[in-house]
């Protein structure tokens, strides 16, 4: 490098403690350039990168600092053209190097900069190479570009098409993230992976062909895009969260070969309806639309496109992913099974439910399950239930009740709530009630009340049960519609549900053994509890 005559030398010592950040990023020599070559109107900049082969990258010519002494936007001393031509060859002095690549931020945010035309030769385009240039509107790729680096198109927002050359090898997180106007790209078949946030925010881009040599879909790849049909390749292994969230999908079909769906996949595609997998898959099914694992003990996803408004969760369902319910705006109620162990983060946030029973046999209950749920009227957790994660009820405004059977206050890792719930009346045990609370976090809670088996301590309002006691049937009147009745156990075990949405409506209690049983019965403006008798 002697030869060569570098105008950043002398502020290597200023930038040492910043190349070590900034090194794995953009590469060689990143702080500085070699020599300037001036090419149709445009003085360019390069590093020499391959001394030897006489091999350089474009550059950018300059690292201003600010008052403070950090780094800031790299700009030109010199205004560039609104098109800009990269030479295949750059001349310093009696040497001539050839062009190999785009280093990082060559050519971010150049004022104007319409067109970019890019020589053969070029094998790489670096780390945000182009990015953010917001007149920028053509891209002409030449078919020697193996490589795109991490951001390198990214936040172009008048860039409608860019034509990939078939030699491509890789392309890095978030090439053309927030293309806001990209509709039109064809991925090359060699690439393998289908890198994070690929095309996040493509607004436009509605259809993408995943080429077969493709074994990793990685996170938010088409996420905020309006792709609304994919196909998805037999050879695919890998999903990762949020990978296609947040589109129009109507049907989604997995191939044989993946191995691996992580949670939130799907995530707030609100027309998604059904999703498929193939036979062949050894790892995951679909029952009814709704995907699970192949021992069908954890539930995957939910397409929360699906019309209903009840959704029962088959018996042998252990866990349910986090997300797999989340911004559902159909479903009112989820019937949870006995078999339920724990629910993952975020399970159910932004969903339009309007109760949630869990199970006694639950134990766990992960962070921000019911975020932001502005119909959830009541929760009632389990007698079993050891550990509720962070902010689970945060933001739910129009909570009405809280009920817990478990005579010890399950753990409570922080808040569950705002301070604006504190005045939600929380149920739970008559023993109990000094325990929860002193316990804490249970303590934020200032209304407990003292839960009778299921009563709910309100007035009646004219509700009738006969005959009663009874050996058959017994008929429910009101003076009222009855939206809703639950039979309970006298231990709060829920044995059955029907929603006659009448004045009047009759139960067949002869598969019951005898005994005592609770009516939780449920108006337009009302909730109140019966007792009936089986004889």
């Amino acid at each position: 490098m002697d030869r060569y005559t570098s105008k950043c030398k002398s502020r290597k010592i200023l930038f040492a403690f910043m190349f070590v950040f900034f090194a794995i990023g953009f590469g060689h020599n990143a702080l500085c350039y070699d020599f300037g070559y001036t090419y149709m109107g445009a003085t360019l900049y390069y590093t020499i990168t391959d001394e030897q082969n006489h091999e350089v990258e474009l550059t950018y010519q300059q690292w201003p600092l600010d008052e403070w002494g950090a780094i800031v936007l790299p700009s030109y001393a010199d205004p560039l053209p609104d098109t800009v031509y990269v030479p295949a060859v750059a001349v310093n002095g009696q040497d001539t190097f050839r062009v190999t690549a785009i280093g990082g931020i060559a050519l971010v945010i150049i004022e104007n900069l319409r067109n970019i035309v890019l020589p053969e030769g070029i094998v790489h385009i670096g780390d945000y190479a182009m990015c953010s240039n917001n007149s920028l509107s053509e891209i002409v790729l030449p078919s020697t570009v193996r490589t795109l680096g991490e951001g390198c198109f990214s936040f172009n927002p008048l860039i409608r098409t860019i034509n990939l050359p078939s030699n491509i090898v890789s392309i890095g997180r978030g090439a053309f993230m927030s293309c806001f106007t990209l509709s039109d790209i064809v991925l090359p078949q060699g690439i393998d992976t289908i890198s994070i946030d690929l095309f996040r925010s493509c607004r436009q881009l509605r259809s993408i062909n995943i080429p077969d040599n493709v074994k990793v879909i990685q996170s938010h790849a088409f996420a905020y895009t309006a792709i609304d049909t994919i196909v998805i390749p037999e050879g695919v292994l890998h999903f990762y969260g949020s990978s296609f969230c947040n589109m129009p999908l109507r049907e989604v079909n997995i191939p044989s070969t993946v191995k691996q769906i992580w949670p939130g996949v799907f995530e707030n595609c609100t027309n998604l309806r059904n999703i498929n997998v193939s036979p062949g898959n050894k790892r995951y099914i679909s029952y009814d639309g709704v995907l699970y694992n192949k021992a069908k003990d954890t539930l995957c996803a939910y397409p929360i496109g699906r019309p209903d408004t009840i959704f029962q969760i088959p018996n042998g369902v252990r866990y349910i992913y986090a997300y797999s319910f989340s911004y559902s705006r159909n479903l009112h109620r989820i019937e949870f099974p006995e078999s339920l162990k724990s629910t993952g983060g975020s399970c159910f946030l932004y969903s339009s439910l309007t109760e949630a029973v869990f199970p006694d046999n639950m134990d766990t209950i992960q962070h921000r399950a019911f975020l932001n749920c502005q119909n959830l009227r009541e929760v009632t957790f389990g007698a079993n239930l050891k550990y509720i994660d962070e902010w689970i009820l945060s933001d739910c405004d129009n909570l009405e009740r809280i009920t817990s059977r478990s005579s010890v206050p399950p753990t409570l890792r922080e808040h569950i709530i705002d301070s604006r719930q504190r005045t939600v009346p929380v149920y739970v045990p008559c023993e109990s009630l000094d325990a929860y609370r002193n316990a804490p976090f249970w303590s934020d809670f200032l209304d407990y009340r003292c839960l009778t088996g299921i009563d709910d301590t309100k007035p009646d309002i004219g509700i009738e049960t006969y005959p009663n006691p009874s050996i058959g049937k017994i008929t429910v009147s009101a003076p009222v519609t009855i939206q809703r009745i639950d039979i309970h156990s006298l231990s709060g075990h829920k044995i059955l549900v029907t929603e006659p949405n009448s004045t009047s409506t009759t139960l067949d209690v002869t598969a019951l053994p005898q005994g005592t049983y609770i009516l939780r019965i449920k108006t337009n403006n009302w909730t109140g509890t019966k007792k009936i008798m089986v004889e």
